[in-house]
């Protein structure tokens, strides 16, 4: 048995496991061009970038062209992307049995598809002349020695 692939090891079978494993390449497919038209592309790019690097030294640059194609039709170019990074991501995770954890860790750092992410703001010091509103929610503003 290969040191790494405790992971992938399925008591329920191989089809189960395979099944797993397409579900996860297809969440992450999902959340990738989801992130695609977002403020967090850059990490996303960078993060995704590092787990794809493995079977595709040019995936940085396939993110950039696959971006690309989807900003310039944000219809049609969604599902084509997300069929081609769901098998370049189960490609990833068939040949590298390792990276399903950092594909799990990935995912847990973005939001999913109906989550909102999560604002936090905090103010210290500052002069404002009039009202500020940042994001929702409850917004406390401490002015002032405590």
């Amino acid at each position: 048995m290969a040191t790494g692939t405790t992971e992938l090891l399925d008591p329920r079978g191989e089809n189960d496991m395979e099944a797993e494993l397409v579900a996860l390449a297809s969440s992450g497919a999902t959340t990738l061009v989801a992130l695609m038209v977002t403020d967090g592309w850059e990490r996303a790019r960078e993060r995704f970038g590092s787990l794809l690097r493995r079977s595709s030294a040019a995936a940085e640059a396939e993110l950039d062209a696959s971006r690309a194609r989807v900003l310039a039709d944000p219809g049609g170019a969604h599902e084509s992307a997300r069929q081609q990074w769901r098998t370049e991501l189960r490609a990833v995770l068939a040949e590298h049995p390792e990276s399903v954890g950092e594909l799990r860790a990935i995912l847990g750092e973005f939001p999913q598809e109906g989550e909102k992410a999560p604002v936090r703001t905090e103010i210290h010091g500052g002069e404002f002349h009039g009202p500020m509103h940042l994001g929702s929610g409850t917004q406390i503003n401490h002015f002032g020695p405590r």
